[in-house]
């Protein structure tokens, strides 16, 4: 499930756009910052939330697409389907924690 998680962060748009935002605005995020468990829990965290949230948003548009988390885990994991939009809203809500 972590390699899936790394995974569909690389797939989406989010880390690259994170860093976009910082050009525009004239943030400059210092390597010795960026590199920090702390400042990489954000950016992750973000990331997934991002990530998750639009994979139960999208899934009647993308049943079956193999990047998509919900999708991901009824065939993995044999949840069924409402089982797994929980367990990925469960798992957001733990990012926002």
């Amino acid at each position: 499930m972590e390699d899936y998680i790394a995974v569909r962060r690389d797939a989406s748009t989010v880390l690259p756009t994170l860093d976009l935002v910082e050009r525009a605005e004239g943030a400059t995020v210092p390597d010795a910052l960026y590199g920090t468990p702390q400042y990489q829990t954000l950016v992750l965290g973000t990331a997934d939330i991002m990530c998750w949230v639009n994979d139960i948003h999208s899934l009647h548009m993308e049943r079956g697409d193999p990047i998509n988390f919900v999708t991901v885990l009824d065939h993995h994991e044999k949840t069924g389907v409402q089982k797994a939009v929980d367990t990925v809203a469960e798992r957001v809500a733990g990012r926002v924690a």
